[in-house]
């Protein structure tokens, strides 16, 4: 049996909650699939995996033969194609800000680990081998404080950058201490882009863009909110032992979004008291189809994120 990991990265990856195991990342899968069905009138094509963001983690039965390898860069990334396909495997698509360094990590170390190191029995049986197309999505509104907090901090290399490429600069009203532009004053800047049809960047831009949920074939979603239990979750389906994924890791310190669920709600209430309602809502209707399609939800009148 040949093992293979081609990693087609862009990556972001997300958690789980094992109470149920896998069961409760198939419903999510099959949820998803009902409102793409509903209320978009689309079904995806069995096996279809649409998504340049993804880690791929294959099994193949015969000789793999690297037919025609090409090697490509986009986003200082490294893409790696092969014309044959695997047979079986785990397939993941994750959008950018959510948990993208922690899955780089993940598989950087699993393609460090030999074949028995990645198996958690020694039974290579073919009829063990499971194929997964998964999904990973964050809460939005989530996604987007963490965006700012990381991508702006003075402390980041990449802020700069950011910002003068995409002309950021004409919304900052008031100097930040530790932000190159306060969390309102970002707001006001991708309400404006979003409206005026300006570019934004991926790091804030919808997740339905980057995976496009009713597009692919995916049988299993994972959440952010609870990216350990349900990583192990899923790599355990396959039986893949990985004892990193009990780590957390961050490119930079201080990362938004790693709270426990309360108090993670209440992070994002304390930061959206201080944006007008028409903005919020604003917001809202640029992310909409986030919150529906992978079943988020917000209340307006309380400032509550839900739906994890």
């Amino acid at each position: 049996m040949l093992w293979k990991i081609s990693f087609l990265l862009y990556a972001d990856f997300t958690e789980g909650h094992s109470k149920t195991g896998v069961e409760i990342l198939e419903k999510r899968a099959d949820i998803l699939r009902e409102t793409c069905a509903r209320d978009f009138h689309i079904s995806p094509q069995k096996g279809r995996f649409k998504g340049h963001h993804d880690i791929l983690v294959s099994f193949q039965a015969t000789d793999f033969s690297p037919v025609n390898e090409g090697f490509y860069k986009d986003q200082n990334q490294l893409f790696r194609t092969r014309k044959a396909q695997p047979e079986r495997g785990l397939r993941i698509c994750v959008p950018w800000k959510c948990a993208s360094q922690y899955v780089k990590h993940i598989h950087g170390v699993v393609i460090s680990q030999s074949e028995e190191q990645r198996r958690l029995t020694g039974d290579k049986g073919e009829e063990n081998l499971k194929s997964s197309t998964v999904l990973i999505a964050r809460h939005p509104f989530v996604r987007l404080i963490s965006s700012w907090n990381d991508k702006f901090l003075r402390v980041n290399i990449q802020s700069a950058p950011m910002m003068k490429r995409s002309n950021i600069d004409r919304f900052v009203t008031h100097e930040h201490e530790t932000h190159r532009i306060s969390f309102e004053d970002f707001v006001n800047y991708l309400v404006y882009a979003a409206e005026n049809k300006e570019k934004i960047n991926h790091h804030f831009a919808p997740q339905h863009i980057m995976c496009p949920p009713c597009v692919s074939d995916f049988d299993k979603i994972l959440k952010v909110e609870h990216l350990k239990d349900e990583m192990v979750a899923l790599f355990r389906n396959h039986d893949l032992h990985v004892p990193e994924l009990e780590e957390t890791y961050h490119e930079q310190t201080g990362g938004f979004g790693a709270a426990e669920k309360d108090k993670l709600i209440t992070k994002v209430r304390a930061r959206l008291k201080t944006i007008p309602t028409e903005t919020i809502w604003k917001l809202y209707k640029f992310y909409k189809k986030d919150f529906d399609i992978l079943n988020y939800s917000f209340d307006m009148n309380m400032l509550k994120i839900g739906g994890f």
